[in-house]
């Protein structure tokens, strides 16, 4: 609610103008100082060492995985994707493709197998949102198939420089998401998390098992909420979240709107991995955008009764 609290703030202080200046200018701060961080990482120059935890970060000569300042691989895929999502759609003078392609560089270097099969659809998503406040779902989709049948193509061809993308081919090849090691243990977690919450009672069914160590990271957004915080709980997490959507998309208009329809429609589908909507730190950037779009909204609506008031004070 404060961080919420502040994006209201801003929205209704500064004009709409200034405030999509401002979330461009830091997005490219954010992408040029993830490539500076990144490239040393990627080359085993361990410079930024003391600052920034490069401890699951590796370099190209090894298993190429950079975390840039995040510490984390799939952390540091996921700000680079809304940094893409920044930068597409405030940047109205042309297609930013340099840009478009070091977050596209910076995604694959990361390591992060959700963020390059997500990527393709972002790039659909975001265009289409740049060019009309309609979304067309089923061109949306065949496009993006297209799209993605591309970049996995081209990731296999070069499977042996990224051999930890190129994994992907095995859930192909095996016909099952076992088959990537990362994910048979996330099934692992959550089948053993799901016995205990089972084995509860009524209480524990609609109020959860609430702050403990198994609960703390589970890699999903709607299992984190229910084993933490029960039906009750995830009833209400995803009212809120649908809300925010429905809330955003009727004010498409708004270009800060349009960041957060596509900042839900992407966490909703990386919190099957991930605590993309849930947790303390990946919601942050949504409840600022959110407080924006509700404040410059609001300064909108004065301002329109406002020149109502003058025209017909003038007539």
């Amino acid at each position: 609610m404060v961080v919420v609290a502040y994006g209201y703030k801003i929205g209704v202080q500064k004009k709409g103008e200034d405030i999509e200046s401002g979330l461009l200018w830091a997005a490219y701060v954010i992408i040029i100082a993830q490539v500076v961080v990144g490239f040393t990482q990627s080359v085993g120059i361990d410079v930024f060492g003391l600052l920034y935890g490069s401890e699951k970060a590796s370099p190209l000569y090894k298993l190429l995985r950079i975390t840039g300042t995040m510490g984390n691989p799939n952390l540091f895929g996921w700000i680079i994707l809304q940094v893409f999502i920044i930068i597409v759609l405030l940047n109205k003078k042309e297609y930013p493709y340099i840009p478009v392609v070091l977050c596209f560089a910076l995604i694959v270097s990361s390591g992060s197998r959700t963020m390059v099969l997500i990527f393709p659809f972002a790039l659909i998503f975001t265009q289409t949102l740049r060019q009309s406040v309609r979304v067309r779902v089923g061109q949306l989709l065949m496009l993006s198939v297209l799209v993605l049948a591309g970049v996995v193509g081209l990731l296999w061809t070069f499977a042996e420089y990224i051999p930890y993308i190129a994994q992907v081919e095995k859930i192909f090849l095996e016909g099952s998401l076992s088959a990537i090691s990362s994910l048979e243990m996330r099934f692992i977690k959550w089948a053993n998390v799901a016995e205990r919450f089972s084995q509860g009672n009524w209480a524990t069914w609609l109020f959860g098992l609430s702050d403990r160590p198994f609960t703390q990271v589970l890699d999903n957004s709607y299992l984190f909420v229910l084993f933490r915080t029960g039906v009750v709980g995830l009833s209400v997490h995803l009212s809120l979240i649908v809300y925010i959507l429905g809330y955003c998309y009727n004010r498409r208009h708004n270009d800060v709107a349009k960041i957060c329809i596509a900042y839900v429609s992407f966490a909703l589908v990386t919190g099957l991995v991930s605590e993309s909507l849930a947790g303390w730190f990946f919601p942050i950037w949504l409840m600022y955008y959110l407080g924006i779009v509700i404040g410059t909204e609001n300064t909108n609506h004065e301002w329109g009764h406002m020149a109502k008031r003058i025209f017909r004070t003038a007539s």
